[in-house]
């Protein structure tokens, strides 16, 4: 059984930009949060997996932390993308705290909520190598991740 184009686009747009789905449930559909709340973004040294989490294989270079975009649209958003309605990427550069010890490489990367679980996660176009004093950049559009 698949979910319709309609269904995955608008189940994409209320988790990603805190929009409604009308139609649905009672006559106001599903209402977005009355706060927009964040995602969180993780840098994997491999692919985490459906039963992963964020910390699954998370990158550990010294000063790291996930990125935090909030949710909606505009600068810094993520939304969907392209002309498939089950595709997600980020709208600008993305960037995680500059390296000030160790090395790491990330390969992956995860959309997360604030408790750790992966809403998506999807392989980067090419290995971030990761040492002191780089600061790890995603360009716009480079984060895609696909409703599977």
């Amino acid at each position: 059984m698949t979910i319709s184009n309609t269904y995955e686009a608008a189940i994409l747009a209320h988790i990603y930009q805190n929009i409604a789905i009308p139609g649905l449930g009672d006559a106001a559909g599903v209402l977005p949060s009355a706060a927009a709340g964040t995602i969180k973004v993780a840098l994997h040294s491999s692919d985490p997996g459906d039963a992963g989490s964020q910390t699954t294989n998370e990158i550990a270079y010294t000063s790291y932390a996930r990125a935090t975009v909030i949710r909606g649209s505009g600068a810094g958003a993520i939304t969907l993308s392209g002309t498939s309605p089950t595709q997600i990427s980020n709208t600008s550069a993305l960037s995680w705290p500059m390296c000030t010890g160790g090395t790491d490489t990330a390969t992956h990367f995860s959309f997360g909520d604030d408790d750790g679980d992966i809403i998506h996660s999807g392989a980067l176009n090419a290995p971030l190598l990761i040492t002191n004093l780089i600061t790890p950049t995603a360009a716009a559009g480079a984060l895609v991740a696909t409703l599977d």
